[in-house]
């Protein structure tokens, strides 16, 4: 059944020029810990580079995980690690087949509590809700000013969560830039697809790139819970590699 529902998203998806693969990390909750924070990544490919990115994420997990992990998930770094492989080795892997595949790569990271951008829509925004928000709105920039006339992008997002799908799903649907103050680009598929991470690669670098993240803002902050080697291998291999736009700035890092 699980092979079914994945050639029937490959042959949905064959019909766009790329996939938005979009993993969360992080819990929003109201914990003074790393507990506290939300981290929102999008990870976007041509569709020509899935199958090369499917067989570079096979010898990634082969050579830097144990055999019982079928699929690469920053959760299970360093403890589903092979003996002498590390956090950087997995980052380094990560971040060459990011350059070598043209991905583009966008993160935004907020915590429980934090003021809500002027004019979103709710009153009283989850954290989960602004981290999305702006993601979308750097996404919504880029198809904008500097994606191809004749491209178009659709959305997977990590069906793990049910009820996570279908808020996300949601927030795409109703999405409006209100940075820019333009509307969504009709390069954007305004809808979710769910996708199994074990089947999708894109799924899982952008799991990898969040979770190093969230490691990362959480050092930054002082909060306990984080991995100081995972939040310098962020810094180091995975962050350089974040979208900029045609003046050279970060507008693929976003703290909120």
């Amino acid at each position: 059944m699980v092979i079914g529902i994945h050639l029937a998203l490959e042959d949905v998806v064959a019909r766009f020029s790329h996939v938005i693969f979009i993993d969360e990390s992080g819990n929003g909750a109201k914990t003074r810990d790393i507990n506290r924070y939300w981290i929102s990544a999008a990870v976007a490919l041509s569709i020509d580079e899935i199958g090369f990115v499917d067989e570079q994420i096979g010898s990634i997990l082969k050579t830097n995980f144990r055999q019982n992990i079928k699929e690469i998930k920053g959760a299970d770094i360093p403890h589903g690690l092979n003996p002498g492989r590390s956090t950087t080795d997995v980052a380094k892997s990560v971040a060459d087949l990011i350059k070598l595949s043209n991905a583009l790569c966008w993160i935004v990271g907020s915590h429980q509590g934090v003021n809500p951008p002027p004019d979103l829509a709710s009153k009283n925004p989850m954290v989960k809700e602004i981290t999305r928000q702006l993601l979308l709105e750097r996404i919504n920039d880029f198809l904008h000013t500097s994606s191809p006339d004749n491209s178009s992008f659709i959305i997977i997002w990590d069906i793990s969560d049910q009820q996570e799908l279908q808020d996300f799903s949601r927030s795409v649907a109703a999405f409006n830039d209100l940075h820019r103050m333009v509307p969504r680009s009709n390069k954007m598929v305004p809808a979710v697809l769910g996708g199994i991470s074990h089947d999708w690669s894109g799924l899982q670098i952008a799991d990898v790139i969040a979770n190093y993240a969230l490691h990362s803002i959480c050092i930054d902050d002082g909060m306990p819970g984080g991995r100081t080697n995972k939040a310098h291998d962020f810094r180091v291999y995975l962050k350089p590699l974040l979208e900029r736009d045609a003046r050279n700035r970060l507008v693929g890092w976003k703290r909120w």
